[in-house]
């Protein structure tokens, strides 16, 4: 998906989450253009917490769109 030229929005969708017994978590970001082009992210860490995993998402998301050049966005 290039992005670069893109002139409608760029929407991303977030989530993360932890497991309360093993402490283990992860994170996903779908990016959808304005033509309807998909894009999944995801990550994980182990030691973490819902908190930090749902933030993670979201600071990828933020990241993303900087690295692309990115002005109008929904997160």
């Amino acid at each position: 998906m290039d992005l670069k030229n893109n002139v409608g929005v760029v929407s991303f969708y977030t989530d993360g989450s932890c497991s309360r017994d093993t402490k283990r978590g992860g994170w996903g970001v779908v990016v959808v253009d304005n033509n309807g082009n998909e894009k999944r992210y995801y990550g994980g860490m182990k030691k973490t917490t819902s908190n930090q995993m749902e933030l993670m998402g979201i600071i990828f998301a933020m990241e993303y769109a900087i690295r692309n050049g990115l002005n109008n966005i929904n997160i």
